[in-house]
């Protein structure tokens, strides 16, 4: 699907070209690749700090009744004459309320090379500023490609025990290895360079054991987290992931989620000691690389700890099981630097047990690209999330299905998203129908464990018995706290210098009750009044907000194809 979309061509073009480039620099060295990140933070800080935008689009938040008007809404930012001459504004003059006098822009360029040959891409054209000068200068993005990888000839794949993996530059390909082990299916340690290609992996996930790997003499007495996980990397820099399948399948289902879809396959939250089953689990490994994975149904997809300058590439992940606070499609935590660009996260509602869908945490000068992500029953949970993540950048990203926040900056300073679009939060059955399973198989509820008795139903659950996750919330773009109570004192951080660049959202819906876990309320539709002043919590977290509702075409999810069968 195309996705057409305008934003300045001073902003996106300097994230793009840097992001490219960061892209080729990677190919040619590390060190190059350092070097090409630090003048797009340099541009970053550039782009960021030279804006000087009003708060809303909204004639009515900038207290102007007497504006002319369409739909109750103001037609631009621009309603106050004091604000023309900016740049900003002289960019806005064709939609300013009449305030500013009209320009006319130029052609449009030729799009730029498909930044993929297969799988989805995106390209940017730039328009020609006219008489409106430089700086209204504007591109389009659209996604390109978008047909299947060519797997070349069908691969026959050996079959093989789980290993250990500690030999510089070593190659693993063409193997499946079916596993209920504690140890992960593949585990590298003190590697560089390793490749792993075309691998199928399924496990089952088993409680968190720290232990002794003492079947290789090597590793002497090293004491790892063991969980059953498909693929675990320590201590291994520049390792590459290509072509791989990770499925984890759980040898009965959730006896509380029976019924339909549940009766045959597992459903809702794992026991809390399985949180850190996930289908790929990184640590402490500079600069890994994954391109064409797909991963089912693990604690969490991926998840990488002290990973600086990642990149993940046409990556699907679907129904993830936590429980909280793990659930993540993807999440990179203390990675500075790391980049997830055309990916598609699928969590069905019924089945997946998540918490944010993408989490980049403590994560600084990252960037999220070219996503599609459908689907999050959990109250709290987030498509997108920057938490304590600074410098942030997310673009041409689309959620849908989501019942809380679409997209969030907590406790996140200068975090930008740029043409992000949001679409029917709650398509499948209303505001206040609730949905996806609580218990784990024990009859526990995993997030009660916060409030010390996993005994006692969780206050996030709702509906008959409490078996049903709570849908409440439902907001677009989110710029909140994250307070020193809310993190037991470890950390105390406020979101700033939020930008909401050519958003769009529509068909969305926020409950509004008196109670902050409920599925008793009101269901009130969000158009762009409601969100010109409640967008947020604090509204002086944001240096710019600019969006509109109207309807769009989600994005084409990305789909892996391998030279292997997947089921």
């Amino acid at each position: 699907m195309l996705q057409f979309v305008k934003t300045p061509l001073f902003l996106s073009t300097s994230l793009s070209q840097i992001v490219f480039a960061a892209d080729d620099c990677v190919k040619d060295s590390f060190a190059l690749f350092q070097q090409s990140q630090q003048v797009r933070r340099s541009l970053e800080h550039s782009v960021f700090k030279a804006r000087d935008p009003v708060l809303s689009p909204s004639c009515k938040d900038i207290g102007d009744d007497d504006v002319a008007v369409v739909d109750g809404v103001c037609s631009s930012w621009v309603v106050a004459e004091e604000h023309c001459g900016k740049d900003w504004a002289d960019a806005a003059c064709q939609a300013s309320c009449g305030i500013c006098s009209l320009c006319e822009m130029g052609q449009w360029g030729e799009w730029s090379e498909c930044t993929s040959a297969c799988g989805g891409g995106g390209q940017v054209r730039a328009q020609d500023p006219g008489s409106c000068g430089p700086n209204a200068e504007y591109t389009e993005s659209q996604q390109c490609n978008t047909q299947a990888c060519d797997t070349g000839p069908a691969c026959e794949l050996s079959r093989s025990d789980p290993m250990i993996i500690t030999t510089d530059n070593q190659v693993v390909e063409d193997i499946e290895i079916i596993t209920d082990g504690t140890a992960p299916a593949i585990f590298v340690y003190g590697a560089s360079n390793v490749v792993l290609r075309n691998i199928k992996i399924v496990h089952t996930g088993q409680p968190r054991f720290r232990g002794n790997l003492d079947n290789d003499p090597t590793l002497g007495n090293l004491w790892v987290d063991q969980s059953g996980a498909g693929i675990h990397f320590q201590n291994s820099p520049n390792i590459q992931i290509e072509n791989v399948h990770v499925s984890l399948v759980r040898p009965s289902p959730n006896p509380y989620a029976s019924d339909g879809v549940c009766a045959d396959q597992y459903c809702g939250p794992f026991p809390l000691d399985m949180k850190y089953a996930y289908n790929i689990y990184g640590e402490d490994s500079e600069n890994p690389t994954l391109s064409n994975v797909y991963v089912t149904g693990g604690s969490t997809g991926f998840w990488c700890r002290d990973c600086p300058y990642g990149k993940v590439s046409h990556f699907k992940a679907e129904n993830m099981h936590g429980p909280y606070p793990r659930g993540q499609c993807a999440q990179v935590v203390s990675s500075a630097e790391f980049t997830l660009e055309d990916f598609t996260c699928i969590q069905d509602n019924e089945i997946a047990f998540p918490e944010d869908d993408v989490s980049f945490w403590n994560s600084p000068y990252s960037v999220i690209q070219r996503g599609f992500v459908q689907g999050n029953n959990a109250p709290n949970g987030v498509g997108v999330m920057f938490e304590m993540s600074n410098h942030g950048v997310c673009q041409d990203v689309d959620v849908t299905g989501v019942g809380g926040t679409q997209f969030s900056a907590y406790g996140a300073q200068n975090v930008t998203f740029l043409r992000t679009r949001a679409k029917d939060n709650f398509a499948d059955g209303g505001c206040l129908v609730g949905r996806g399973y609580c218990q784990d198989p024990s009859g526990l509820w995993p997030n009660s464990n916060y409030d010390g008795d996993m005994a006692v139903p969780d206050r996030t659950c709702c509906g008959d018995e409490a078996l049903k996750r709570c849908d409440t919330m439902g907001g677009v773009w989110f710029a909140g706290d994250y307070t020193a109570d809310q993190a037991h004192g470890a950390h105390d951080d406020q979101a700033s210098e939020v930008s909401i660049r050519q958003g769009t959202f529509y068909g969305m819906t926020t409950i509004e009750s008196e109670e902050a876990y409920s599925n008793v309320g009101e269901c009130v539709t969000i158009d762009v009044a409601y969100w010109a002043t409640s967008a947020a919590n604090r509204q002086e977290a944001y240096i710019l907000k600019d969006f509109v509702n109207e309807d769009f075409v989600l994005r084409e999810p990305f789909s892996p194809a391998f030279c292997f069968p997947t089921a």
